[in-house]
């Protein structure tokens, strides 16, 4: 297939977004990548623990492809029923290989690794790329292209185990629930940022348990160049899991997982384009960590996962939002709490609101680099507690930065509300030698 995409992704953003192509979802559940683990606990997008895949130390080019084509870049060895996932241009220098291959119907594959390409790594046929000579490799990385959002966003929702869903058909559902003729409250549902938006679609669908656990976990791709319709847009890859709970910490189930990407288009701050779902077995629940520590650990999890809460003023919740600020129990909602949290993160220049930030550095393409969890009465108080960790800031001095909002049932018409925030500070740099 030949691909005359820019670098990334957008060349065919508006279609997933306007068309109804992906709704029906026919496509094959992607192969979720061999090198990674418990799709419940990594994906497709995230690095392995141990980091990026190192090279062997060579550097390669392309040789043999057509200047008018692409050498392809898939996420297992062979082409029967693997996706793309990148594309190097018919020059490109500077590949670097893993030293790893495999035989697939008697051709070889090789393994190369970037950070440019979902989990780090993938697979080349090794006819069409060769050894540069050391003395003459130019100053410069290969620029990975995409080659269209059709294959890489079912490779993200359809990982094994995953049911794909009707994505506009469920969005609509939800907002003619939420919103009905109001229009005003339609074009406020719009703007909804991403993380909300994820969690206003589920709790619709699933329902709303009186306690229960949600673990949120958000990566975000700036698609396209100058040259792109409309220029570079995002694309956020969501898995929201939600774990019903007691007092004394997680139940045997029902526990449900949804994974969805979101992309804006026209006066939608975040259009929902693909969409699964899969139910979650408690063994499995067992194993997964929320924040660094294990999710089937009752009372508020912020408590236990970061002990350095300072106190904060700075965050203040949505004006005049779509959905209830607070719930029937008096406490402020999910919604809200998570909502301002996620503002706060990406504020800019001083103003609160959703702003779609850039591609995290150091970070494969699409790994999540944010993660929330929404407790809703984690305890025997009545109470909503939301905690955020961003780990990808583009700042040298700063490692992770935690906030956490907590509502709690008072007497009178407002709950308690309690805002916090703590930043991890970036190890020392070591003392020259």
């Amino acid at each position: 297939m030949k691909v005359r995409t820019a670098s990334f992704l957008y060349r065919n953003a508006m279609t997933l977004g306007l068309a109804t192509a992906l709704a029906a979802f026919a496509v094959p559940p992607a192969s979720a990548n061999p090198a990674l683990g418990d799709p419940f606990l990594d994906d497709p997008f995230a690095e392995p623990a141990d980091g990026l895949p190192e090279s062997d130390g060579a550097l390669y080019r392309v040789t043999g492809v057509e200047d008018d084509d692409v050498l392809n870049i898939r996420d297992i060895p062979g082409v029967p029923d693997s996706t793309i996932i990148g594309a190097l241009a018919p020059d490109a220098v500077n590949v670097r290989l893993t030293g790893e291959t495999a035989t697939v119907n008697g051709a070889t594959w090789l393994r190369v690794t970037s950070a440019a390409l979902p989990g780090g790594s993938g697979w080349a046929h090794s006819a069409f790329l060769t050894a540069q000579d050391p003395q003459k490799t130019p100053d410069l990385g290969p620029e990975f292209r995409q080659p269209s959002t059709n294959g890489l966003v079912p490779l993200y929702t359809n990982i094994e185990g995953y049911e794909p869903l009707d994505a506009q058909t469920a969005q609509a559902d939800w907002l003619e629930a939420a919103a009905g003729d109001d229009h005003e409250a339609f074009r406020q549902f719009n703007r909804v940022a991403p993380p909300t938006r994820a969690l206003l679609l589920m709790r619709h669908h699933e329902g709303a348990p009186p306690q229960i656990r949600y673990r949120l976990r958000l990566g975000i791709e700036q698609v396209g160049d100058a040259d792109t319709p409309g220029g570079p847009r995002p694309i956020a890859f969501l898995q929201v899991d939600a774990l019903e709970m007691t007092p004394n910490g997680i139940t045997e189930g029902p526990h449900v997982s949804y994974r969805m990407a979101m992309s804006p288009v026209q006066s939608r701050t975040a259009d929902i384009v693909s969409l699964s779902r899969r139910d979650l077995p408690a063994d499995q629940v067992s194993e997964m960590t929320c924040l660094g520590e294990p999710c089937d650990i009752p009372g508020p999890i912020a408590d236990t996962a970061q002990p350095d809460w300072q106190d904060t003023d700075r965050m203040t919740t949505p004006e005049v939002p779509p959905y209830p600020t607070l719930t029937d129990d008096g406490v402020h909602s999910p919604e809200a709490l998570l909502t301002m949290l996620a503002y706060d993160a990406f504020r800019q220049d001083g103003r609160s609101g959703w702003n779609w930030p850039e591609t995290p550095e150091g970070v494969s393409f699409g790994a999540a680099f944010l993660e929330a969890v929404v407790d809703v009465n984690p305890g025997q108080e009545v109470a909503t507690d939301v905690t955020l960790r961003n780990t990808a800031l583009n700042d040298a001095s700063t490692t992770e930065v935690w906030s956490r909002a907590t509502s709690i049932a008072a007497p009178g018409d407002e709950p308690l509300l309690r805002t916090k925030t703590y930043t991890k500070p970036a190890p020392p740099m070591p003392a020259p030698e």
